[in-house]
């Protein structure tokens, strides 16, 4: 719930989200048909919940390296800015 509404304070739009089948964002295949609480957020703020194909691990490793690519972006530039530079990522790669 944070990070969705800290997302949408940015004023970005999230029109999916792409999950493993990992405990943290689906029942257990043996439980109650009910929904988990990750699906009625993203259903409360209309979200398209994907997940990965099972047994298939590149596309979670797509995913982490996507993530690690963001962080380190974004942290370039907060530490740029940080330390008085006002260059974004753009003029670093010029």
């Amino acid at each position: 719930e944070k990070v969705v509404a800290e997302t949408l304070g940015l004023d970005i739009k999230m029109e999916s989200v792409l999950t493993d089948n990992g405990k943290e964002y689906t029942q257990a295949p043996s439980s109650k048909p009910t929904k988990h609480p990750f699906e009625l957020v993203c259903q409360e703020h209309g979200l398209k919940l994907r997940r990965t194909k099972v047994k298939h691990p590149w596309t979670n490793g797509m995913a982490e390296r996507f993530l690690q690519t963001i962080c380190r972006e974004f942290f370039a530039v907060a530490l740029e800015r940080g330390a008085g530079g006002t260059r974004g990522a753009e003029d670093r790669r010029s």
